[in-house]
C-alpha cells in the first residue's frame, strides 16, 4: 500500500500528532466494512512483520492458514519483505467469517502486519513535526467526512501510534521551512465557499503557477506575500459556446476513463457505464444535463462532500510536494486529475448513485486507485498527452 511510512528515526510510543479533526474519533469497522482494505491486493510487510509471524504461538487453524498465507517477494525491500497473498476471490486468507481478522481475533492488534495496525493511517515527519492523516480510500474515512458540513480542521493530539521508522518529508523545493504554510494554502482555497468547487480549482489552478515561479526563483519575500494572498484568479477560459467546451471536457474524461478502466479493477465497472452513458447520442450534451440534474438533486451539498474528500487527500498526499520535485503545475494537474475522476464517475452513474452508501463506495473506489497506485505521475503523463497540460483544456475538463 503507497504513501504510509518510511525512513530511518525511530518514535516514541507516545507522540505528538497534527491531524484532521475528525481523526480522533476514527475507528475501524471491521466486519461490517463493505468493501475491505483487505481485499483485491497483496498485504506487505516488514522482516520483523513476517520473522514475528513465523514463530508466533497460535492455534493449529491459524498456523496452518499463515504458514499458506505468507509468501517472501522476489526483491525484498525494508517495508515489502513478504506478503499476504490474497485468496483467489480476492479476500485476505486470514478474515474470519464475519469479516473481522482471525490473526487479531485471537492473538490481538499488536501481532498484525504494520499496514493492517496503521492502515488507513499515513503517518510522517514534516518540519520537526509528526502529521497522521487517513486515506479516502478507507469508506470509514469517507463516511466520517461526510458526516457533517463543517469545513475541515486540523488539531494537535497526543496519540499512542508507533509506525516502524520516520524521516523528514523532503519536497524537492526551498520553501523557507514554509512547506505547511503553503500545503494549507491551497487547502483554504478550496474551502472558499463562497465560489462554486469548480471555480475554487481555478483558483488553486493560478496558484499553482505562481508557486512554480516564487519556489523556482527561491523568493522568500514573494513567498510571504503569496501566503498573505486572499484571492487569486479564477480562469475562465475563452469565450466560445459553452456545449463546444462540454464536448471537448468529454473528449478528454472519454480518453482518460478508457486508460483508468484498462488499467483498474477498483473502478472499472464504475468507469465502463460512466463511458457508455457519455458516449449516448455521440456526446449529446443532453445526456449531461440530465445526468447532472439528478446527481445534484440527490446529493445537494455534493460541493461540500468533494471539497472534504479533496483537502483530506491534499493533507495525506502532502499536496503540492506529492510528486518530490515535479513542478506545482504538475501537481495540479493531477489533483485535478482526481476532481474530474470522482465527478465523472458520479454523473455517469448518477441512476445507480442514489443513497449515500453508494456514494461512499464509489468515492472509495476512486482513492483505492489514487492513494494506492502511481496514478499522481502517470495521471500527468497521460493528460498532458490528452492535451489537458495548459489552462485552457483544464478548464474545459473541470467544468464538466
Amino acid at each position: 500500500m503507497k504513501g504510509m511510512y518510511s525512513g530511518e528515526e525511530k518514535m516514541n510510543k507516545t507522540s505528538r500528532l497534527l491531524t484532521p479533526d475528525f481523526f480522533p474519533d476514527f475507528k475501524c469497522k471491521m466486519g461490517d466494512c463493505r468493501h475491505a482494505c483487505c481485499e483485491g491486493w497483496p498485504i506487505a510487510m516488514t522482516m520483523s512483520n513476517y520473522f514475528n509471524l513465523l514463530g508466533v504461538e497460535c492455534s493449529a487453524e491459524l498456523r496452518g492458514r499463515l504458514d499458506r498465507a505468507l509468501v517472501r517477494v522476489d526483491h525484498p525491500s525494508g517495508d515489502e519483505y513478504a506478503v499476504i497473498n490474497p485468496r483467489y476471490d480476492g479476500n485476505c486468507p486470514l478474515r474470519a467469517a464475519d469479516g473481522s481478522c482471525a490473526l487479531q481475533n485471537e492473538l490481538g492488534e499488536a501481532v498484525i502486519p504494520d499496514v493492517c495496525r496503521l492502515y488507513p493511517r499515513g503517518i510522517r515527519l514534516c518540519e520537526g513535526m509528526t502529521e497522521c492523516s487517513c486515506a479516502c480510500s478507507c469508506e470509514r474515512t469517507v463516511e466520517m467526512l461526510f458526516e457533517n458540513t463543517d469545513r475541515l480542521g486540523f488539531i494537535e493530539i497526543e496519540k499512542d501510534i508507533k509506525p516502524p521508522r520516520l524521516t523528514e518529508r523532503i519536497t524537492g523545493f526551498e520553501t523557507f521551512g514554509r512547506s505547511r504554510d503553503i500545503r494549507m494554502k491551497f487547502i483554504s482555497l478550496l474551502q472558499k465557499r463562497e465560489l462554486p468547487l469548480s471555480s475554487r480549482l481555478l483558483s488553486a489552478m493560478d496558484a499553482a503557477e505562481i508557486a512554480d515561479r516564487i519556489l523556482t526563483e527561491k523568493d522568500e519575500e514573494k513567498l510571504d506575500e503569496f501566503l498573505c494572498r486572499d484571492n487569486f484568479d479564477v480562469f475562465s477560459g475563452t469565450e466560445s459556446d459553452y456545449d463546444e467546451k462540454l464536448k471537448c471536457g468529454f473528449n478528454i474524461i472519454e480518453h482518460f476513463l478508457e486508460y483508468i478502466d484498462a488499467h483498474s479493477d477498483s473502478v472499472c465497472s464504475w468507469g465502463m457505464a460512466a463511458l457508455e452513458n457519455f458516449k449516448k447520442g455521440g456526446r449529446d450534451t443532453k445526456n449531461y444535463f440530465e445526468a447532472k440534474e439528478r446527481f445534484e438533486g440527490t446529493f445537494a451539498d455534493w460541493q461540500i462532500k468533494f471539497e472534504k474528500l479533496l483537502c483530506e487527500h491534499m493533507f495525506f498526499t502532502v499536496f503540492p510536494f506529492s510528486l518530490s520535485g515535479k513542478s506545482i503545475f504538475d501537481e495540479f494537474i493531477a489533483l485535478s486529475a482526481v476532481y474530474g475522476l470522482l465527478r465523472c464517475l458520479c454523473l455517469g452513474n448518477s441512476e445507480m448513485i442514489n443513497t449515500s452508501e453508494k456514494l461512499v463506495d464509489v468515492c472509495s473506489a476512486v482513492f483505492r486507485l489514487v492513494e494506492h497506485t502511481e496514478f499522481d505521475v502517470f495521471t500527468v503523463r497521460l493528460l498532458k498527452r490528452l492535451g489537458a497540460d495548459n489552462k485552457e483544456n483544464i478548464f474545459d475538463f473541470i467544468i464538466l
